[in-house]
């Protein structure tokens, strides 16, 4: 269900330890209009209410930008070194979906003795994209703690699953910024990741790990848990108040729900 973007002259190509990157100009469109409303809201917060400085909110939503490309391309890159330790060359494209990291057939990256069409194999490359940017986050919010300050407003819906320190506001909007986008963006996006809905990486999981127990193609049965998954994450949003997050993944349930529809086999 996603596909790889027709390329544009307003792309930007280059290379990121030897993997072919390129960035569609709508990841940057889409990047912006889904921060904008964050970033206001934390100038706000901060010039208003906590009378506290901040640069203002176009460089807050600067900030989201630039975290949003240096997570999802690490998210991307453990797909494609995932891939490269089976032995499958690999790219990267980063666009208004986010990311993708597409098998070429190409390349000289070989290693004997592996099965490349295992499921279990499947499961460790899509499982390699969360994992990267999770590490990443998680880096960034130690080295908050470690420095005293507070994880932000994302950090805090986790405190039913984990204790989160409590620490000082920054006293700056701008490094709030960089601290709450890097944890929304590279933890509880690749959190959410990981459901189990296709295309999303935790549906792949579960379409491997399905294939592998039943001896089919999994997509089915992984189709029919997608849609169940994303009815109930939708109502959930729509519920607390998140309706982005309740209108994503209505999107993936009709989308789901269309293909189990098609006259694709699927067995």
């Amino acid at each position: 269900m996603l596909y790889e973007p027709a390329r544009s002259p307003y792309d930007w190509s280059f290379f990121f330890l030897g993997f072919p990157v390129r960035v569609t100009w709508l990841f940057w469109l889409i990047s912006a209009v889904i921060g904008h409303s964050w970033a206001e809201s934390l100038h706000l917060a901060y010039s208003d209410r906590l009378q506290l400085d901040s640069p203002g909110t176009p460089v807050l939503l600067a900030i989201w930008i630039g975290v949003s490309f240096v997570s999802i391309l690490i998210h991307e890159l453990g797909h494609t070194l995932a891939m490269r330790w089976y032995g499958i060359s690999s790219y990267i494209v980063l666009y208004h979906f986010g990311g993708l990291a597409i098998p070429d057939g190409a390349g000289s990256w070989r290693r004997p003795n592996r099965n490349r069409s295992g499921h279990l194999d499947q499961v460790m490359i899509s499982a390699a994209g969360p994992a990267f940017q999770m590490v990443f986050g998680l880096i960034v919010a130690a080295a908050a703690i470690a420095s005293g300050l507070t994880l932000g407003p994302t950090a805090s819906m986790f405190n039913w699953l984990i204790p989160i320190p409590k620490g000082e506001l920054p006293s700056n909007a701008a490094l709030m910024a960089f601290i709450d986008s890097t944890i929304y963006i590279s933890i509880f996006w690749a959190l959410m990741n990981l459901l189990p809905v296709l295309p999303l990486d935790g549906g792949q999981i579960a379409r491997s790990l399905i294939a592998r127990h039943q001896g089919t193609s999994g997509q089915y049965e992984a189709t029919i848990l997608s849609i169940a998954v994303c009815a109930l994450v939708s109502i959930y949003g729509f519920r607390e108040q998140q309706p982005m997050l309740g209108m994503t993944f209505l999107v993936f349930g009709i989308n789901n729900y269309q293909s189990l529809q098609s006259d694709l086999p699927m067995r």
